[in-house]
């Protein structure tokens, strides 16, 4: 049976009908309206796109398309563009997920980012089993037709995502999986090329994890320093660098991970913070206690990254700890899973700690 999403126009329209259109007078005796977009107009003054990821369930969640219509300035898909979704099997090809957010990106005027083109990782088994030649055409056609379908209308991809899993042993740090099988590193190379060919205008961005953290960090900073020298050398179009920052509370290491900003911002290539939250699955305590030391991390966090005028875009992996990937976070084995809190706004969308110290950090 054929998927059927929320009409764009009903939710469109009830984002125009929420808080914003609310009868005057009608919340006097209550507390006042908390003014919105504050984060994104501080990153707006600094030329910083401030913005979260985001999917089809904000089709039947009109509370939280308001929030994203309401605090940001871009958005990045999730999980809808990313190759199993477009391509599950071989037979088919579904862009009903991806049209659908963007357009309903573009009807609310906001850039979208697309998250991600290649990847070796989160791949289908019907490609593994193909033959090498079969593997080499399908990745062509998967980038010409992908983003030449939204060319135009796509302000950056994350053309390659996390090249690096230094566990897999081989060469250069570099991720197993079949587009590295059927082309050796040669494929990060020829995903640019062709992206940009398919599409002149968009931002094409190398994305990859992990760079903050004290033992993992350094070597795959490295790795992505290497790769992108050589691409560089190579006159291959590459616009940017993303770095995740799923941050972990106490894991950081701050002197190296600068140096591998200035490094890049020293290349001439723009840094986009593409998938930040704070895990708080170590911290004891109550609610007001996790929600401090988050906040204080994020602050901490952007206070370093914002030294380089080279950053672009600060983006959340969600908004909302509705939405959050965290499904739950083991503190201890006597522990109950609590519900994680990573993001700076709780379940029912209300500003925690955390947003005012995104503020702080971007208004210093």
């Amino acid at each position: 049976m054929k998927k059927r999403f929320p009409d764009r126009r009903s939710v469109l329209a009830g984002l125009a009908g929420s808080a914003l259109c609310a009868v005057p007078g009608a919340r006097a005796q209550e507390e006042p309206a908390r003014k919105t977009g504050l984060i994104r107009d501080a990153a707006a003054r600094r030329g910083i796109l401030f913005g979260s990821a985001f999917d089809v369930f904000v089709g039947d969640d009109h509370e939280y398309a308001a929030l994203l219509r309401d605090e940001c300035a871009i958005l990045t898909t999730d999980y809808s563009l990313k190759f199993p979704s477009i391509r599950p099997d071989p037979q088919t090809v579904k862009y009903e997920s991806s049209d659908y957010l963007i357009q309903f990106a573009q009807e609310l005027k906001m850039p979208v980012r697309g998250h991600n083109l290649i990847w070796n990782d989160w791949m289908p088994d019907w490609v593994h089993r193909l033959p090498r030649n079969k593997i080499r055409s399908l990745f062509d056609r998967h980038i010409d037709e992908l983003v030449g379908r939204y060319a135009g209308r796509v302000h950056s991809w994350d053309v390659v995502n996390e090249p690096i899993w230094r566990d897999h042993g081989n060469p250069g740090g570099l991720r197993d999986g079949p587009w590295l099988e059927a082309f050796g590193e040669g494929y990060i190379a020829r995903a640019f090329r062709r992206a940009r060919k398919a599409d002149p205008k968009a931002k094409l961005i190398l994305n990859e994890s992990g760079m903050e953290l004290p033992d993992w960090g350094p070597p795959v900073a490295a790795d992505i320093l290497r790769i992108v020298e050589k691409l560089l050398d190579a006159n291959v179009p590459i616009d940017g660098v993303g770095i995740e920052s799923h941050l972990q509370v106490g894991e950081y290491d701050p002197e190296n991970y600068c140096r591998f900003l200035e490094k890049l911002q020293q290349l001439g290539l723009d840094i986009y913070i593409t998938e930040l939250d704070v895990d708080e699955g170590g911290v004891k305590g109550d609610i007001e206690t996790r929600d401090r030391v988050v906040a204080e991390f994020y602050e901490t966090y952007l206070r370093d990254v914002l030294q380089f005028h080279a950053v672009k875009a600060i983006i959340t992996w969600q908004l909302s700890d509705r939405h959050t990937w965290y499904p739950g976070n083991v503190r201890e084995p006597s522990d109950e899973i609590r519900p994680p809190r990573p993001l700076p706004f709780d379940t029912e969308l209300k500003p925690k700690p955390a947003y005012d110290a995104i503020l702080r950090a971007l208004s210093t």
